[in-house]
């Protein structure tokens, strides 16, 4: 992000949906046996701890304004 950048709490929601969606496809993945379990609980994983520090930054965002 460059220095001055403005973070807006709609693209952050907007982000999030993505999340959401990239969730579905893992587990659609996943059920396909197009991935590994091993695999999926890792992608998994990492999703719900980036989807976490997203909410966060949205309410610190929404509290701001």
């Amino acid at each position: 992000m460059s220095p001055g950048h403005v973070l807006d709490p709609e693209e952050c929601v907007l982000q999030f949906r993505r999340l959401q969606t990239l969730e579905y496809q893992l587990l659609l993945a996943r059920d396909l046996k197009l991935i590994q379990a091993k695999d999926y609980e890792k992608l998994s994983a990492q999703t719900v701890e980036i989807k976490r520090m997203l909410t966060v930054l949205v309410q610190k965002l929404t509290d701001e304004c």
